[in-house]
């Protein structure tokens, strides 16, 4: 029996060591896998001071930080960037700086094809990840983009807005389709802005933040109206 369990031990010490091997190897990998921090980015405008939103693409391998603060309204606007970062070397993969004002939301589609990002001068822009070529541009007229979300097909994006100045004719809800930039769908709800979109992930109910409440859409039905 000693003989047995000697030999027993003897078989599992080196699937032990090899178990220990493999732990210290992906805990390296863990810690080495992203850099400790972002640069923060030369900015020549003075409008990179303050991140107003960031998001990481489905692979967790980049990084989209949006930059900027909304100075439209109480000074002469300063252009804003948006920035994608590779984490682990923490270089930049790419700068989209032609917003006039703060960049106020980024989100990546959900399969990691297409970032889009949102400004405070009312411009919406979806880049092709692959080779960072642009897919829409769209600019909204008195309008700030709060706030944005893909469908869970990712073939349509939603995009709340901030109206510049009351006026209960304009909508501040957009949907748009991201293989054509074509616009689905606008309305107004009852706030004044839309600060927070979100699609359930069965893409069937759209919530959204405006004012001090939380609103659901049925997709399906908002579509078919008129």
């Amino acid at each position: 029996m000693i003989r047995i369990l000697s030999v027993t031990v003897a078989c599992l010490m080196p699937v032990i060591f090899s178990l220990a091997a493999e732990t210290q190897a992906d805990q390296k990998e863990l810690t080495g896998s992203h850099v400790p921090s972002l640069e923060v980015p030369d900015d020549p405008n003075g409008n990179a001071d303050v991140i107003s939103d960031l998001a990481f693409s489905p692979d967790s391998k980049i990084l989209a930080v949006a930059y900027g603060r909304f100075r439209g309204l109480l000074r002469k606007p300063s252009p804003g960037m948006a920035i994608v970062w590779d984490i682990k070397s923490g270089k930049r993969l790419a700068t989209f700086d032609s917003f006039k004002d703060g960049v106020s939301s980024v989100v990546f589609s959900g399969d990691g094809k297409y970032l889009a990002a949102g400004g405070y001068d009312g411009s919406l822009q979806i880049w092709h990840v692959t080779d960072w070529s642009r897919q829409i541009s769209v600019n909204f007229n008195s309008e700030s983009v709060t706030a944005l979300d893909f469908s869970p097909n990712n073939a349509s994006l939603a995009v709340g807005t901030m109206l510049w100045a009351e006026d209960s004719r304009k909508p501040n809800l957009h949907l748009y389709q991201v293989s054509t930039g074509r616009e689905i769908k606008s309305l107004r709800c009852p706030a004044e802005s839309v600060i927070g979109v979100d699609f359930l992930p069965d893409g069937k109910l759209l919530a959204l933040a405006n004012g001090n409440k939380v609103t659901f859409l049925d997709i399906e039905k908002l579509l078919d109206q008129e």
